[in-house]
């Protein structure tokens, strides 16, 4: 790569808004600690509303590199336990992107999303072309694409799209797999923890049991690659 495309590179990564996802059960306060890190940027929320509205802090007058700490949970706990699922937060993080592009006056963003939220990153890039041109960069840390083995008997829709084979699973990585260019652009962050008494007890490859599961690291670094961290 030569220095002038290195330099225009750059600009570019310096300039597209980065849009911090979390896993379920979580919220925008998730990245909280990792985004303010980023000193020199602009730090604002977003949230799923009621009557499918956008809630923001949004400064106007605010001319920095954008950060978005975002949730795609509305408030109501119950709904989202009983009728959430990703297909659902993947049309709402479509449509909260949608509006942070328009903020930032950018055409593309750089997304960093943990466990579940990297799922339903994927599915929004996979929804359409526009929505996979609009990516950047994305990169999940300990996000189970190859789904979940050890799942509680929950039947909540979340629960049931995250399990090994779901449907949803499934017609992600046939969505996924007619993107272009898409190696250049995804990175993928995992390691085994090995102080967690459970991990080692039931599942010593787990990467991620934040969740109603174990994130094994075979899930989160898929193509293999995983192998060589494993004894």
């Amino acid at each position: 790569m030569s220095r002038e495309n290195m330099i225009e590179v750059g600009k570019a990564i310096s300039e597209y808004p980065v849009i911090f996802v979390h896993g379920i059960a979580a919220g925008n306060e998730k990245w909280k600690e990792t985004a303010l890190r980023y000193g020199s940027a602009s730090h604002f929320e977003m949230k799923w509303g009621e009557n499918d509205s956008i809630i923001d802090n949004y400064d106007f007058q605010n001319k920095k590199r954008q950060l978005w700490r975002i949730s795609y949970y509305s408030d109501n706990i119950i709904d989202e336990g009983l009728r959430g699922n990703l297909e659902k937060y993947s049309m709402r993080l479509e449509k909260m992107i949608e509006k942070i592009k328009i903020y930032s006056k950018q055409e593309m963003v750089i997304i960093i999303a943990h466990s579940m939220g990297g799922l339903i990153s994927r599915r929004y890039m996979s929804m359409s072309d526009k929505n996979n041109n609009s990516v950047y960069k994305i990169v999940t840390v300990a996000t189970p694409h190859g789904g979940e083995k050890i799942m509680p008997p929950i039947i909540g829709g979340q629960i049931r799209d995250m399990r090994v084979n779901s449907t949803f699973i499934k017609r992600l990585d046939k969505d996924w797999s007619c993107l272009k260019i898409i190696r250049e652009r995804w990175g993928v962050i995992g390691a085994i923890d090995t102080k967690n008494i459970l991990n080692k007890k039931i599942n010593k490859n787990a990467t991620d049991s934040a969740g109603p599961g174990f994130v094994t690291i075979n899930s989160a670094i898929p193509h293999g690659e995983w192998k060589r961290l494993v004894d």
